[in-house]
């Protein structure tokens, strides 16, 4: 259960997210993010800071402040917001089978999805980085050093 309200929680998020840029931009595509979601929450486009946590591990989703994202075409490929890597495990139905660590993942055209086999911060980069302006790449690579820097 607390899987899926991390999941709503994300969606949340970006919804909030894109509503902010769209006011700011006014378009319905983010196209200009905010420099952090307490800018969100205090600008009232997010009702509670608790949907910027995730239920499961108690952690804030990690937020990666791009400048600008304009390309709607490559917005689905863009990650914002990352939950703790592995923070949840996907259990199988056969019980012989391996628990896969996941972790969700919301993007710039505000799906989310559930990535498995990640071992750090840097592995999103280097999944996303060929989707990515060189401006955001260098973005996208600087907050997934410093995350992974922080849990070693």
């Amino acid at each position: 259960m607390k899987a899926i309200t991390c999941w709503n929680n994300l969606k949340t998020a970006m919804l909030s997210i894109q509503i902010y840029s769209g006011y700011y931009e006014n378009e319905a595509k983010p196209s200009y993010m905010p420099p952090s979601m307490d800018t969100v929450i205090e600008g009232n486009y997010l009702e509670k800071k608790s949907y910027t946590i995730c239920p499961l591990c108690g952690m804030e989703y990690r937020f990666v402040p791009y400048r600008t994202i304009s390309d709607e075409n490559a917005s689905r490929y863009i990650p914002v917001l990352i939950d703790r890597i592995g923070c949840h495990a996907w259990h199988p139905i056969v019980p012989w089978q391996t628990v896969l660590p996941k972790t969700h993942v919301a993007f710039a055209d505000g799906h989310v999805e559930s990535l498995e086999n990640l071992s750090c911060y840097m592995d999103i980069f280097r999944k996303y980085v060929g989707s990515l302006s060189k401006q955001n790449a260098e973005i996208l690579k600087k907050y997934c050093m410093e995350w992974d820097n922080e849990s070693h």
